[in-house]
């Protein structure tokens, strides 16, 4: 468990020093923060979950609301990392 808590520590680090202080120019990033900020619905498949936390995500008091949908996009990022380690140690 402490290996995977580093793994994440080692992505999240990672994704923090590389990520924009604002909006993106690519992809649906624009999208994404607007659906969060007023609860709509994105372009199919909706997105749902990762509208919700990205709504909890807006109410947090750092920098402004793309800084903060990319920081959620970071900590889930490194998340699903540290959990694919743990699984595959686990299993090998």
């Amino acid at each position: 468990m402490r290996a995977a808590a580093a793994v994440f520590a080692a992505f999240f680090g990672l994704y923090l020093w590389n990520m924009t202080p604002g909006l993106p120019l690519y992809r649906d990033s624009g999208e994404m923060t607007t659906s969060a900020a007023v609860l709509g619905v994105s372009h199919p498949t909706g997105y749902p979950l990762y509208i919700l936390l990205g709504r909890a995500f807006q109410n947090l008091p750092l920098g402004n609301r793309a800084y903060r949908m990319d920081l959620l996009s970071a900590l889930a990022g490194a998340g699903v990392l540290a959990l694919l380690f743990w699984a595959v140690r686990r299993r090998w």
